[in-house]
């Protein structure tokens, strides 16, 4: 049987450790009403030691830590209810280049396992390349996505994974027959010892340094040895035409001219020149003739080189999502979390599914309901908790407005559904009763995706309660697409007898005298009644609610309805302006859950770092959120920053509606955490720039409105930090070396965006999540993948960002998205790969993050300093071939991060310091093909496997000319 791969802890152990030693009984959590099961659970006296250090600025005392002791009761089972991930938006031909959406779920579990036949004999002395043990997209399998809607109503494909229905997250991929646990080849030179995980690379010549327990590299060249004694050629006869070692005469060459290897060499050397005069960017291969280099990457050592300092263990992080029903019993096992944890990542950003799936997020299951006889209203979660679910789930809105979110798609809007008992109703927090401004101000809205320009003449509203007394319909000018409105002139224009006044009750308007096309139709509602149910609580009788709502034109006295009317994906797509979160007990949605805080911080995932947390802001109330911050505080369970929702650019929300949420939820925040950080917005990942349609202004800038939102409120004080996600490439068919090429280009320009757009350069910037793609592609468990992963962290620090985390922490399986049918792509955002029954494997992203995480920063909080360095070596298209990020560790090594981008050529490197000297002798840690390769397989062998998978290797020099083999990461170590 294959040797299991053992993961060493994290270098790094902040503090003394948690002490709780409780374990999770799974019995224990929800039960189907809705309630929470007292039987069971976590023991509330095995808790946190309150001597421990958590003061009012969100800030940890790093000497009282956890203890990876604690363990959970993994009995519970695997929930294959798989999830629809619908992160696809409305229509491709006019799309805004990488709109994306984050939805997160993960694959079923693979079939039970089968014996498999026994393993092939190996040969003595052999190894294999992926002898292992046991982003993250959920775990569970993806069902099919729904056939089309009928003609009258389009698809809705996918859209980017960061934002409108999106990217994928926790996608798992589904899981496969497990297959037999054969031996794949052995990478050349492999010792016969066990292939071994811990912390460093493989060392040459058997080196025991870094504590891996892999078997020593291979002693030989890997030449094939020729026997001279056997099979000589005579040197003046036989096929050899040069002058033999004994002096005898040279053989005139008959070969033709052509075949003649000097005048080849010749030819070679004219060929590159003429090259070099047509092409300035193309060098000539000069290390073949003299040994120098490509191209030199020049550190900056003077004072005025350094960029920032920063703390690694706190800064350079992962985040953990939540997963489909059952998973997390599957996925943080005790040997799960050491295999995390030893890829090095430190703090950890808590992700929230709830707010991308439009659903409202009972992170307690005891609390309090406004309406505690039904079991129903506004919820609000209680700030003590006795006994631990382990588990949180989120809640369904019954009165949803939107077709397409940004996790799941597994509801749909209601008043496009064809019942006239269910409703949509808008947000009563952006009414004037709490917003203390004008109606106008904040417009609530619905939008109506017809597929493609129909003719619309009429539209008929039928009302809830609450309706508009003023309202105006649109449509969509200048482009097709009204989702990406990228177009500098399109934007929403009046019908000619737009401006309405509502009624109430079922209401049909002509809004023009003859048909007009239109693909999209907008309704504003500008006024609303403030009529309602009497039920006692003022927010049922704020907003606006719809019951139905059908837009067409009239033809031969009959009306024509352009609306599919179903409660299903295939409705007519809509999306609204914002969604009440009143719900109820019985609208527990068990299919996805989180880890409950007290699950997380007993785990030993945080990693004894303050974790950043979400609050809802979209889909909850601000007293909700106030009771969150209000328990952490209470347990002394270490946080630094609070996220204020997640992705409202995806979900179309106006920058202005999202800015007086945000000072709502903050305002109750300060009220039991005055000095706790908040920050947000926590965009999808959007190119070339995060916007929304134009203002009366012309501005379609998301940043810029939301900080002149909080500008004119005097509000910028609780804008502490910016958050965004980034998955910069949505075409996992697409060519990667250009895509990898293009990185720190689109990267900075994005950057420099938002201080354009008024973003203050003071307020720190985090990224909250980012990988490769959001969609799953192969090229996420091959280089290209954990280039882009490593580069992201260290591009962000040389760009004075503040904190980054990395998604795919959770170990998941690689499966296939529609996304990636074209070129038949199977892969996932993760550093673990589920195989056979839930054991795991590293693959590509695991050995680059311990490269970033242990050998080019020193493992801890010591402060580094990022340095300026610069490389002169190009693509012909003037994009960098190689680029290099350096950081000044705390023990005085220089430590140099280079990355090769090209496919195909090694390059020669020379590394030289500017104000100060940096010279050899050097380590340098390599990790390129030589370590890692990636054997696709199909569907059948749950899509791939490493075929080899060592750690990167280590090698000594006294120059520091090094040698970058093809789509390769390096880290060149040096004094300086």
């Amino acid at each position: 049987m294959p040797q299991q791969y053992q993961y060493d802890a994290d270098p790094y152990e902040s503090g003394s450790g948690y002490q709780g030693g409780g374990q999770y009984d799974s019995r224990g959590g929800y039960d189907d009403r809705g309630g929470y099961d007292n039987r069971g659970g976590y023991d509330a006296r095995n808790g946190y030691d309150d001597r421990g250090g958590y003061d009012n600025r969100g800030q940890y005392d790093a000497r009282n830590g956890y203890d990876d002791r604690g363990q959970y009761d993994a009995r519970n089972g695997y929930d294959n209810r798989g999830g629809y991930d619908n992160r696809g938006g409305y229509d491709d031909r006019g799309r805004y280049e990488d709109y994306r959406d984050d939805g997160r779920y993960s694959p079923p579990p693979p079939p039970p396992p089968v014996t498999p036949p026994p393993p092939p004999p190996q040969p003595q002395g052999t190894t294999y390349g992926t002898t292992y043990g046991s982003p993250a997209r959920p775990v569970s399998a993806v069902p099919s996505v729904p056939s089309a809607p009928p003609a009258s109503a389009p698809p809705v494909p996918p859209r980017p994974v960061s934002g409108l229905p999106g990217p994928p997250r926790p996608v798992s991929g589904m899981p496969v027959p497990p297959r037999p646990a054969s031996a794949p080849p052995s990478p050349a030179g492999a010792g016969p010892a066990q292939v071994g995980w811990s912390a460093g690379p493989a060392k040459p010549q058997g080196s025991s340094e870094l504590g891996w327990s892999a078997g020593a590299a291979a002693t030989g060249s890997g030449m094939p040895v020729v026997d001279t004694q056997l099979g000589a050629a005579d040197p003046a006869i036989g096929p050899t035409h040069r002058r033999g070692r004994d002096g005898s005469k040279k053989i005139a060459d008959a070969r033709p001219l052509w075949q003649r290897p000097k005048l080849i060499s010749l030819a070679a050397v004219l060929v590159v020149f003429a090259l070099m005069a047509a092409d300035s960017h193309v060098r000539p291969p000069f290390q073949l003739l003299s040994g120098s280099a490509d191209g030199t990457v020049t550190v900056g050592l003077g004072q005025g080189d350094v960029i920032q300092e920063f703390q690694p263990h706190k800064q350079l992080g992962a985040g953990v999502d939540g997963l489909e029903g059952g998973e997390i019993d599957k996925v943080w096992t005790p040997n799960n979390i050491t295999a995390m944890k030893s890829a090095g990542w430190g703090s950890i950003s808590y992700r929230l599914r709830t707010e991308l799936g439009v659903k409202a997020w009972h992170w307690n299951p005891v609390g309090t309901w406004s309406n505690p006889g039904a079991k129903e209203g506004y919820w609000t979660s209680s700030d003590v908790v006795t006994k631990d679910a382990g588990v949180s789930y989120g809640y369904n809105l019954p009165r949803r407005g939107n077709t397409i979110d940004q996790a799941n798609n597994d509801a749909f809007a209601k008043m496009t559904d064809g019942d006239p008992e269910s409703f949509w109703k808008s947000n009563p927090y952006l009414d004037p009763h709490f917003t203390k401004k004008p109606s106008t101000e904040h417009e609530q809205w619905i939008m109506i995706g017809l597929g493609y320009a129909k003719p619309v003449q009429d539209i008929t509203i039928n009302w809830g309660d609450s309706y508009a007394t003023k309202f105006r319909v649109q449509y969509w000018s200048g482009s097709n697409d009204a989702i990406h409105p990228a177009h500098p002139t399109a934007n929403w224009k009046d019908f000619p007898v737009g401006e309405v006044t509502g009624t109430g009750g079922k209401q049909s308007v002509t809004v023009s005298d003859t048909p007009m096309d239109a693909q999209f139709v907008r309704i504003v509602l500008s006024e609303a009644s403030g009529t309602g149910p009497d039920s006692g609580d003022i927010r049922d009788r704020l907003g606006y609610s719809v019951r139905e709502l059908s837009i067409g034109y009239t033809k031969d006295g009959s009306f024509v309805d352009h609306i599919v009317h179903r409660k299903d994906q295939q409705q007519s797509p809509t999306w609204v302006s914002s969604t009440d979160p009143w719900h109820r007990a019985t609208d527990m949605d068990k299919n996805y859950e989180h880890a409950s805080f007290e699950r997380t911080y007993a785990s030993g995932l945080t990693n004894n770092e303050p974790m950043m947390i979400p609050v809802p802001v979209l889909y909850g109330i601000p007293e909700d959120a106030a009771s969150l911050v209000s328990y952490l505080k209470k347990k002394k369970f270490p946080f630094f920053q609070v996220e204020m929702g997640e992705e409202p650019d995806g979900q179309l929300a106006t920058p202005e509606d999202y800015g007086q949420l945000y000072m709502q939820v903050a305002d109750a925040i300060k009220k039991v955490a005055p000095d706790v950080q908040m920050g947000g917005p926590g965009y999808q990942t959007v190119l070339p720039d995060w916007i929304h349609w134009r203002d009366k202004s012309g501005d379609n800038s998301w940043t810029s409105r939301f900080v002149k939102y909080l500008t004119a409120n005097k509000r910028m004080d609780d804008f502490d930090f910016f958050s965004f996600e980034w998955y910069p490439f949505d075409d996992v068919c697409g060519k990667h070396n250009e895509q990898i090429a293009q990185h720190p280009k689109l990267f900075n320009d994005i950057i420099e965006k938002q201080y354009e757009h008024g973003l203050p350069k003071d307020i720190p910037m985090v990224i909250t999540e980012y990988g490769y793609s959001s969609f799953a592609g192969e090229v996420e468990v091959e280089f290209p993948g954990a280039i882009v992963n490593v580069e992201t962290a260290a591009m962000f620090l040389a760009k004075g960002g503040h904190t980054s985390y990395y998604y795919g922490l959770e170990p998941n399986w690689s499966f296939q998205e529609k996304e990636g049918e074209k070129c038949n792509t199977y892969g996932n955002l993760m550093l673990l790969q589920f195989y056979e029954d839930f054991k795991i494997r590293p693959v590509v992203g695991y050995f680059a993050a311990q490269l970033v995480t242990r050998h080019w920063v020193k493992p801890g909080n010591e402060k580094h300093q990022v340095l300026k360095t610069e490389s002169d070596l190009k693509l012909p298209d003037g994009n960098p071939q190689v680029t290099a990020y350096t950081v000044r560790r705390p023990d005085g090594k220089v430590s140099v991060m280079l990355i090769n981008k090209d496919p195909k050529k090694t390059v020669k490197v020379k590394v030289e310091g500017r104000g100060g000297d940096l010279s050899g002798p050097i380590d340098m840690y390599q990790y390129s093909s030589d370590n890692y390769d990636w054997d696709p397989g199909d569907a059948a062998d749950n899509a791939g496997e490493p075929k080899k998978s060592v750690p990167p290797t280590k090698t000594s020099q006294q120059s520091t000319t090094v040698s970058l083999p093809p789509y390769s990461i390096s880290v060149v170590q040096a004094e300086g």
